[in-house]
């Protein structure tokens, strides 16, 4: 597989983007584990390994992935319409 510069910019925008988003939103993530796998992959970047690189920013954005996950797991619990107040009133 071969890796380009330009494909990299654009892996590096979103996973910078989704960085920013979870610092926001306060995503329980192992942030010095990310960070530590993305700064690495700038590295092999900067020397021009870039499948090093690519799997870099992939191991650091798994790791916010699966912050996103059990985030969701909170709060999307099945709530059946038929065991809310207004109908056990009926």
């Amino acid at each position: 597989m071969k890796v380009s510069a330009i494909f990299l910019i654009v892996v590096f925008g979103t996973a910078s983007s989704a960085w920013g988003q979870g610092g926001h939103q306060g995503w329980q993530a192992d942030w010095e584990k990310s960070k530590a796998e993305r700064e690495l992959a700038e590295e092999n970047r900067e020397r021009g390994e870039y499948l090093e690189a690519f799997r870099g920013y992939c191991r650091a954005m798994i790791i916010l992935m699966n912050a996103v996950q059990q985030q969701r797991a909170k709060e999307e619990m099945f709530k059946p319409l038929w065991d809310t107040p207004e109908r056990r009133a009926e």
